[in-house]
């Protein structure tokens, strides 16, 4: 029986350092891993699992599909991607996802 964490763990994949600090700010209580770019994370981190992938995508840019590493399982994993300003404001949504994922596992 494999254990699960009741930290909500989330992936930041954005070149934008004000993004990152944001979303490890607004989640004070996850687990935070930020990168520029999913083919520069070291390899322990690409074993594992994510409760959520934010992926920020510059205008103009094909989209952010191929930036998610393959190991993501997109059945259980919730993924953003969009402007740094969706995904600011997409932050407040996920709060009350990780404030719900805590209060279950209590």
């Amino acid at each position: 029986m494999a254990l699960t964490s009741s930290v909500f763990s989330i992936l930041v994949l954005s070149g934008d350092p004000d993004l990152q600090s944001h979303f490890k700010h607004a989640f004070k209580d996850a687990s935070v891993t930020a990168a520029k770019y999913a083919s520069t994370l070291p390899k322990d981190v690409t074993r594992r699992t994510f409760d959520a992938v934010i992926v920020e995508v510059k205008p103009g840019s094909s989209g952010g599909a191929a930036a998610i590493p393959t190991n993501i399982d997109h059945t259980h994993t919730l993924v953003i991607t969009g402007s740094r300003a969706v995904l600011k404001r997409a932050s407040k949504f996920m709060q009350v996802m990780a404030r719900q994922n805590a209060a279950g596992a209590s």
